[in-house]
């Protein structure tokens, strides 16, 4: 078997060149689209096929004339097919029926394997098919052996393209994996795009576009924060902030201060760090209440201290997910009741390294995401994966530095827009 990439501006100008070099029995294992400088975009067809179709391809260009075999390699892949074969038959005389021995490693289909005969030799194990299967079922079995074993190599690192073969959907379905979403929650879009329109809608661009737009919309979820009102008898809303270094923590603090519009204290654990010090200066620009902590027992003392304001909002050390000491003793700073933690997470951060922060974070069972550094990012296919992921309503986002300025609350329509470029 011969495994060949090709490569061209167009999907249809890649899929003629397999058609033109490899002929009709080619077998398409995946295709990628790639983009090339700022404008264009490159596609990548992955084939393979087997060498027995190679050399009857061959044999029937050999025995043509030029301007047939022109007109041949124009043909519809079936058409050509059935021309070859045709071609073939006049060529071989008719042979009796006779067993064909196959090494038995070779054949993976249990439906071929139920009408064989096994039989033992020192240095390989052989099977007889019987006179009534097809002998070319044996070329066929080698042939998706392989491609499975060939699957199976790239399953780390490649989920196989969905097989659509309606355009408007194949592209939709590239232009999400560009934008970052992951090829998996991508494939289960355009399955669920490709269900809802039918065959029929489902050629036309602009009804794939409208049905997954549709379709991120009814699956994003996200929360808009009550703004607390004072009440004698009711106690301030305490909101506190986790996650990896650099998300994000004390902007989200200083933002949300700035825009509540009631009473609100600041708390910072850690004093000693840099970041608590930032918190401490916007505490004072925006005259809130601020405190720093370095134990529970501080913390619980703030908390009474703080116990007239209608919001407290607690901004937490940058540590790694997987120092678990840290995060256990920052679980011992919240293990308080009515604290709510929400999770902070970059949209830079590579998808392996968000999974692995929700996966640790979910310690402190966070009630919403905050997402940050959407003015650094190229693309926001990873806000679909952080939902999916996490399965926790978007809070807010930050889009820079400057406080208030850089902070919008977070709606389904703007992650469809940021995710579909709209």
């Amino acid at each position: 078997m011969q495994v060949k990439k090709f490569e061209a501006p167009t999907m249809q100008e890649a899929l003629d060149k397999v058609k033109s070099e490899l002929g009709p029995e080619a077998i398409v294992l995946q295709t990628r689209k790639s983009r090339v400088g700022l404008m264009k975009t490159q596609y990548e067809v992955t084939v393979a096929v087997s060498d027995r179709s190679m050399q009857k391809k061959s044999l029937v260009e050999s025995r043509i004339r030029k301007e047939d075999r022109e007109l041949l390699r124009k043909l519809p892949a079936k058409r050509q097919a059935d021309v070859a074969e045709r071609y073939m038959s006049q060529l071989r005389p008719p042979a009796p029926q006779e067993k064909v021995r196959v090494p038995v490693d070779e054949l993976a289909d249990s439906q071929v394997a139920s009408s064989i005969e096994y039989f033992a030799k020192p240095e390989m194990r052989y099977i007889d098919i019987q006179d009534d299967v097809n002998p070319l079922a044996a070329e066929v079995e080698r042939l998706r052996a392989q491609v499975e074993v060939l699957k199976k190599a790239e399953k780390e690192h490649y989920v196989q393209v969905p097989a659509l073969d309606i355009p408007a959907l194949t592209d939709a379905f590239e232009e999400l994996v560009i934008s970052g979403v992951d090829r998996r929650h991508a494939l289960l879009l355009m399955k669920k795009v490709s269900f809802e329109l039918g065959p029929d809608k489902a050629q036309k661009p602009h009804e794939v576009f409208s049905c997954l737009a549709d379709e991120l919309l009814a699956s994003i979820d996200c929360r808009r924060m009550v703004t607390p009102t004072h009440e004698p008898d009711r106690p301030p809303h305490v909101m506190a902030f986790v996650g990896p270094a650099g998300s994000g923590k004390t902007t989200f603090v200083a933002q949300m201060a700035s825009r509540s519009g009631v009473r609100v204290g600041l708390l910072a654990l850690e004093c000693q760090q840099e970041r608590a010090q930032s918190l401490g200066i916007y505490a004072k620009i925006l005259e809130c209440p601020y405190r720093c902590v370095s134990s529970q027992e501080d913390m619980r003392a703030a908390l009474l201290d703080f116990a007239e304001l209608d919001c407290i909002l607690v901004d937490t050390p940058g540590i790694s997910a997987r120092d678990t000491h840290e995060m256990r003793s920052l679980q011992q700073y919240l293990n308080l009741p009515g604290i709510e933690v929400f999770l902070t997470l970059p949209i830079t951060m590579r998808d392996a390294e968000v999974y692995d922060c929700i996966a640790r974070f979910a310690l402190f069972k966070p009630t919403g995401v905050f997402v940050s550094k959407l003015d650094e990012a190229l693309s926001y296919g990873g806000l679909l994966n952080i939902s999916r992921k996490s399965k926790l309503p978007f809070i807010a986002f930050s889009t820079g530095q400057k406080v208030p300025d850089d902070f919008e609350y977070a709606t389904a329509e703007r992650v469809v827009s940021l995710v579909l470029n709209i």
